[in-house]
């Protein structure tokens, strides 16, 4: 090979390479703003459109359109012009004709069927480059068409084609995004209407326990008051003694006046009967600090129970929610049964909505109570480990759970309770709960005898 043949050589070597270089930078710009395009706009028309203005700077043609292909039709999704809807005879048509990849059409007059295509590209087009691609949930077709035959070279249709798979393989990408976000929003509506009942819930249990809650109140109060009115006289009495102690202080022992002093306090001792006095307020102060105690604790209870959930997950004692939860609905339970406690000697912890978990506890223990019919009431509350979750059981011997609806207790709305009686939510929303929770709730129940509710949730170190 002579020199200059060898410079000829590297010229077109240096042409091709060049020209290749042109098509990469044209597919990178291309896929750029193809990029921005699907980030920018949401409607899939729209986007389509863009499309086509894109490869309109690097490909010439004169008509584009883009087709969705579904099993029995086919539906024009965008097109440069304005395009009549496919007719259907003439949608059998094309599903049969459309090629499963690229193919480019040098002339159209040569392949049977086309020409009679009149909705779309194809009219009044000599050429047409057809690129069908896909996305996760549905099948498109693009096509291109060109006035004058043989008008897409090699290199155009590649690069159609690559253009076209990544726009597909990003479109897939931004759809899954979307499919997430929208399950995102779904999953947080679901869990604020779940707050919602459940809050719902309480407050429907707290309206059954007013009444009950009330007059639990009002006994310590009552008699606090009466012990704090008690209290009162005897401090007059007290202020008194304390008198004639400073000004028997300044007197002189030898002098009358000293001794008439020592005779009123001997009166005032035997009058008012200080010892019993002493003795009393002793006992007036302990009442009122266990009435007060009382107090304290109720309102702790039902500020806890009552508080709106957060979604908050703390380490609780099951023993104290439980504890906690009887002294709520007492007053509701206490003239219909006895409780009696067989709980763990350790604590039991667990990772838990402390307000959820007594709103679980407190559903059951008032479905319990209800269950009382002409029976003394017995309600037996236990907990113990087992393996690596605490377990609850709240048994009773009320009139027990027929079999056949023994099953659906725990869907939405069962209830066997009079109308305005019951929402059916009760049991529902603390089995949606108790599965939040991460733990499994069961029931058995034998008519006569009773029923008894277990609950297992994972065990948690304290911290």
């Amino acid at each position: 090979m002579t020199e200059i043949e060898r410079l000829r050589a590297d010229v077109l070597q240096l042409t091709q390479e060049k020209q290749q270089l042109e098509v990469y930078k044209q597919m990178n710009q291309l896929m750029q703003r193809g990029l921005h395009v699907m980030l920018s706009l949401s409607n899939p028309h729209d986007m389509f459109i863009r499309f086509f203005a894109l490869l309109a700077e690097v490909i010439p043609f004169h008509r584009a359109s883009i087709l969705l292909i579904e099993a029995d039709r086919v539906q024009l999704m965008a097109c440069t012009e304005d395009c009549a809807a496919i007719p259907p005879a003439q949608q059998q048509q094309l599903l049969a004709m459309l090629p499963k990849t690229q193919m480019n059409v040098a002339d159209l007059t040569k392949v049977v069927g086309w020409p009679g295509y009149s909705g779309g590209s194809c009219q009044g087009m000599s050429s047409m480059l057809v690129q069908p691609f896909n996305t996760e949930g549905s099948a498109y077709c693009l096509m291109l068409g060109h006035r004058q035959q043989a008008a897409f070279s090699a290199g155009q249709a590649k690069l159609v084609g690559e253009f076209v798979a990544f726009a597909a393989s990003t479109l897939d990408r931004i759809e899954a995004k979307h499919l997430r976000q929208e399950t995102e929003l779904l999953k947080a509506r679901q869990q604020r209407m779940e707050e919602s009942l459940i809050q719902s819930e309480k407050m429907a249990s707290l309206g059954q326990l007013a009444a009950g809650v009330a007059h639990e109140l009002n006994n310590p109060l009552g008699y606090i008051l009466s012990n704090i009115s008690t209290f009162k006289s005897y401090v007059t009495t007290y202020q008194r003694l304390i008198q004639c102690y400073q000004k028997l202080n300044t007197l002189n022992v030898d002098t009358e006046a000293y001794q008439q002093q020592q005779t009123e306090l001997a009166e005032i001792y035997k009058s008012e009967d200080i010892g019993y006095m002493l003795q009393d307020s002793i006992e007036l102060v302990n009442d009122s600090m266990e009435g007060a105690i009382r107090l304290r604790d109720i309102i702790n209870s039902l500020r806890r129970f009552s508080h709106p959930d957060r979604g908050q997950l703390e380490i609780v004692s099951v023993n104290e929610i439980l504890e906690s939860t009887v002294k709520i609905i007492w007053s509701e339970i206490k003239n219909k049964t006895t409780v009696r406690y067989a709980l763990a000697a350790e604590p039991l912890f667990v990772l838990a909505n402390p307000s959820q978990l007594s709103q679980v506890f407190l559903n059951m223990l008032m479905n319990a109570a209800q269950a009382m019919s002409g029976v003394v009431g017995k309600i037996e509350l236990s907990t113990f480990a087992e393996a690596d979750h605490a377990v609850i059981k709240i048994s009773d011997n009320g009139q027990g759970i027929p079999d056949a609806i023994i099953s659906r207790i725990f869907d939405p709305f069962f209830t066997t309770k009079d109308v305005g009686k019951g929402t059916g939510l009760g049991l529902s929303l603390s089995k949606a709960i108790i599965d939040q929770h991460h733990g499994t709730v069961s029931v058995s129940s034998k008519i006569a005898v009773g029923t008894t509710f277990e609950i297992r949730l994972p065990l948690q170190q304290a911290s």
